[in-house]
């Protein structure tokens, strides 16, 4: 009986520390998640900039293309 007890005031001890590194584990990842949140939002907002870019160098070159068009027909 003393063995047992003896057993079992030695893992409590285990099983917490196994418990507290565990909710270690989980802050850590809810960090990264938070984070890798946080970069996919901004790699979103640096698609969308540069998609608005693209659209705006393609409508001047559309433009300058129309404008020398019409200086060729003239």
């Amino acid at each position: 009986m003393l063995a047992v007890a003896g057993g079992l005031a030695l893992a409590v001890p285990a099983l917490s520390a196994c418990a507290e590194q565990a909710d270690d584990a989980v802050a850590v990842a809810e960090d990264a998640a938070e984070e890798a949140t946080c970069a996919a939002e901004e790699a979103t907002c640096a698609a969308e900039e540069a998609t608005d870019a693209v659209a705006d160098a393609t409508e001047e070159a559309a433009g300058d293309a129309e404008a020398a068009a019409e200086e060729v027909t003239e």
